[in-house]
């Protein structure tokens, strides 16, 4: 008889159950066996009773089960300088052991190799096959062995290089050498070879028809009500595409082949017909709701990682490792400050003493010193855009928390009315040093102060432009009957909770390098087209139509009142927790959830956007030693209409520049 050993709750406290005589409940339907891979199954009823083994019993017998007598474990030999290992994977079946050998190669006579790129998964989770070498096994994870498998042919030795295999992972001093290297090491592969993970959810049938579709003069998408694309969607979520160490794997070599289960397609031919995929959904609005069809969701980064394949390639575009930073903070990492090191290798401003990864410091004391290193190159502002204590790390309002999965919008780089952006501050450069890496000092000018906030209550951002009018046609109750701008009230609003932009922009930002976020799911083009599309000179004429009358409205009509509203919810989304604010001088605004009564609100040398504060009860030892008397929290950036082209600073006389500390 057969004894199915049944493993579950890995992620929490690991579990065994023994079931006997498994096929029955096959048979029965209970049971189904999965083709994703050799160790995957899942019951659909809870109608079979195994027989279930307590989890010390089970930890103890996995512990015994991973281990490798260390007489039998592979010992890494030190690398010399220039050189890295290459593995050489013995030809087999699908399903046979891994064998192969490790070898030392120079990088400036490597050979022909193949990079692995791969999702490591949790560090925590349980270690998966082991790879038979002459001087020892290594044991590697299930993700890892899965691609080695997919790399390994029936005949003849493949030669790879996967990172976890061919690095040392014990060794902090050679982890930091060969991260440094790994430009060289993904330019001297012959191609990289992606593995995405086993078939499943139609992947198969996806990656084919994309692959039909980026040939031939005629291209035809399928249908919008066939399953391709909701397949399409789930395949483009899989980890593989926000793994932050994939972004220079796929961005540096010359050949990129992803491969799903049994699956190839080269990078060049996918995102080709993943574009065309997009352009195949650029149906009329009307036939899309008809039909139910959405944008692909997950597609931003994708797009992101091809925008900057694309431009990196061409050699004359270079990107700050800030502006990476800012392009890929959807990404994920084992360990959260990989997310800074994974990017060294295509910012050209690697070079920095300061920048060098570091994995025997608190992640709180390199997250620092990279921000003293942004400071000191003149980035200060790109910084302090990007934080606030609802953006930034818990240990400082000025750092932005790069480790965090998840876009730091700013609303700085939004298209103003008849401007190219907007530029509250000083026109000066802004004069800015740390103090022991943990106080940032920047100078400025305090220009006003909170003294009424409100609630916007705009739902979910899904309201339609009559109930999104209703709403907040409400705050003109607020503004005075003179505004300091001399502006009629209506045209104060209409331009308010859309910070006053130029015309319809795209609902993905754009950084200042050029490349898409990950909310970006259309195309460079279109997007671009949208940025420079200007409103109707009659908008406000548009906006104030009937609510109750707008299905009668021409076509044109209704399109744009519908996209003003839903540029009010991307300008509004860029400031967290947004709510609406009068100051102490008349001006309305909008800004951080955060923000109370009697916050100041400055403009920053060099600074496009105002920001509000919070004055700090009391100054620490070390800050009072060093001279600081007075401390602010930064809050974040705010928008507040009629002074964000410099005109606060106009009425100010010049002696009221202070210097600001901010912890």
């Amino acid at each position: 008889m057969f004894l199915l050993a049944l493993v579950y709750d890995m992620a929490r406290l690991p579990q065994l159950a023994l079931i006997p005589d498994p096929w029955q409940f096959h048979k029965q339907k209970i049971l189904t066996l999965c083709h994703m891979n050799e160790y995957e199954a899942w019951m659909s009823k809870n109608e079979c009773q195994p027989f279930c083994v307590d989890a010390a019993t089970f930890q103890n017998a996995q512990k015994d089960s991973n281990s490798i007598p260390k007489s039998e474990t592979y010992v890494y030999k030190p690398l010399n300088r220039g050189e890295i290992r290459i593995l050489d994977l013995q030809p087999g079946e699908e399903s046979s052991p891994l064998e192969g050998s490790i070898r030392h190669v120079d990088l400036k006579s490597p050979g022909s190799f193949t990079s692995i790129s791969y999702v490591w998964g949790r560090e925590d989770t349980p270690l998966g096959p082991p790879l038979k070498t002459p001087e020892g096994t290594v044991r590697c994870s299930f993700s890892l062995g899965a691609a080695l498998r997919a790399a390994r042919k029936q005949t003849g030795v493949v030669s790879v290089w996967a990172d976890a295999m061919c690095i040392d992972q014990q060794n902090s001093e050679e982890k930091v050498t060969q991260i440094l290297q790994l430009k060289r090491t993904f330019q001297s592969s012959k191609q990289v070879l992606a593995w995405l993970g086993h078939e499943s959810d139609d992947s198969t049938h996806v990656i084919n028809t994309l692959k039909s579709m980026g040939s031939g003069a005629k291209v035809e998408t399928p249908s919008l009500t066939s399953g391709f694309w909701n397949s399409l969607d789930v395949l483009l979520a899989r980890d593989w595409f926000r793994r932050a160490w994939i972004v220079q794997e796929l961005v540096l070599p010359e050949k990129v082949t992803l491969r799903c289960g049994a699956a190839e397609i080269d990078w060049e031919r996918f995102f080709e017909a993943l574009r065309l995929s997009e352009r195949g959904l650029q149906t009329s609005s009307t036939t899309r709701t008809k039909l139910g069809v959405l944008e692909l969701e997950h597609a931003g980064p994708a797009y992101a990682l091809d925008l900057t394949r694309q431009k990196l390639r061409s050699s004359v575009t270079k990107y700050s490792l800030l502006e990476l930073l800012d392009t890929f903070p959807h990404t994920l990492a084992t360990k959260e400050r990989d997310k800074l090191f994974s990017l060294l290798g295509l910012a050209s401003d690697s070079e920095r003493q300061e920048f060098v990864p570091d994995y025997s410091s608190s992640l709180e004391t390199v997250v620092r010193r990279y921000a003293s290193a942004f400071v000191n190159q003149g980035q200060v502002m790109d910084l302090l855009y990007r934080s606030g204590t609802l953006k930034s790390c818990s240990f400082s309002s000025w750092i932005p928390n790069w480790t965090r999965v998840g876009a730091r919008p700013t609303i700085s780089t939004w298209k103003s009315s008849g401007k190219q952006g907007y530029c509250a501050g000083p026109r000066k450069l802004p004069q800015a040093t740390t103090v022991q890496s943990s106080v940032l000092v920047v100078s400025g000018i305090l220009v006003d102060q909170i003294a009424c906030i409100d609630e916007l209550s705009l739902g979910n951002g899904a309201a339609s432009a009559v109930e999104a009018k209703r709403r907040l046609g409400r705050h003109l109750r607020y503004l005075a009957a003179e505004y300091p701008t001399g502006e009629a009230s209506e045209d104060i609003i209409l331009k308010l909770f859309m910070g006053d932009a130029f015309g319809p922009q795209a609902n993905g930002s754009c950084s200042q390098s050029g490349c898409l976020d990950a909310e970006t799911t259309t195309s460079a083009a279109a997007a671009s087209a949208r940025r420079e599309e200007k409103w109707p000179a009659n908008l406000r004429h548009l906006v104030d139509k009937d609510p109750e009358h707008l299905e009668l409205l021409p076509h044109y009509t209704r399109r744009t009142i519908q996209r003003y509203w839903d540029v009010v919810q991307t300008f509004l989304r860029r400031i967290p927790g947004a709510k609406f604010c009068i100051t102490k001088s008349g001006y309305v605004g909008i800004i951080p959830g955060n923000v109370s009564l009697g916050d100041p609100v400055c403009v920053l040398d060099g600074g496009a956007v105002p920001f509000v504060l919070r004055k700090n009860p009391k100054t620490s030892a070390d800050q009072w030693e060093s001279g600081i008397r007075v401390t602010y929290t930064l809050l974040g950036e705010c928008y507040v209409h009629g002074i964000m082209h410099g005109e606060a600073v106009s009425t100010k006389e010049t002696n009221q520049s202070r210097l600001f500390h901010f912890t």
